[in-house]
C-alpha cells in the first residue's frame, strides 16, 4: 500500500509539472536594446548621461643635455571634463611627473622623485563672443634662485 501511494504521488507530480511547466521555446525574446535606433531614453538618464564625460589620457618623456649631463622628465597626465551644461563646462586634471634634474632629487626624495600637480577649471560661456573661465592650478616649478639681479651695479 505504502509503495503504492509513493507511485501515485511521484506519477501526479511529474503530470503536474508537466501541465504547469513552461518550455524554453514558449518564453517571450528578451533582448537589450542597443540604441542604434534610438531605442534607449537617453532624457531619463539626466545627469549621469555618459555623453557629457570626456577623459584624456597623455604621456610625454623630455630629455635635455646641461654641461654635459643628460637629464629627463617623464609625466602621466590625465583630465577629466563633465558637460554640466551646453555652454558650462567642468575640467579636472591630475599629473604625475617623475625627473632627474638633482634640485627635484633633493627636494622629494621621500617620493623617489615623483610630483603630483593638479587643477581644475570652470568654463562659462555667455555668448559666442563672451567666455568666463575660472582656474585654479597647483603644479610644482623648478626655478633656481636668482643670485644676479639685472639692477645689481657691475652687470651689463
Amino acid at each position: 500500500m505504502k509503495q503504492r501511494i509513493k507511485y501515485i504521488i511521484g506519477i501526479s507530480a511529474l503530470l503536474g509539472s508537466l501541465a504547469f511547466g513552461q518550455f524554453i521555446s514558449h518564453l517571450p525574446a528578451q533582448t537589450l536594446p542597443t540604441n542604434l535606433n534610438g531605442e534607449l531614453d537617453q532624457t531619463s538618464i539626466g545627469l549621469l548621461n555618459s555623453n557629457r564625460f570626456d577623459m584624456n589620457h597623455g604621456f610625454s618623456v623630455s630629455m635635455f643635455n646641461v654641461g654635459g649631463h643628460n637629464m629627463s622628465m617623464a609625466a602621466y597626465t590625465n583630465q577629466v571634463s563633465y558637460w554640466a551644461k551646453d555652454n558650462l563646462k567642468l575640467t579636472a586634471n591630475i599629473s604625475l611627473m617623475q625627473s632627474t634634474l638633482p634640485q627635484l632629487n633633493q627636494m622629494n626624495s621621500s617620493l623617489q622623485n615623483a610630483q603630483v600637480g593638479f587643477g581644475a577649471s570652470l568654463d562659462y560661456k555667455f555668448s559666442d563672443n563672451s567666455h568666463f573661465s575660472l582656474n585654479f592650478q597647483n603644479y610644482p616649478t623648478y626655478q633656481r634662485p636668482m643670485n644676479q639681479s639685472l639692477f645689481t651695479p657691475g652687470l651689463r
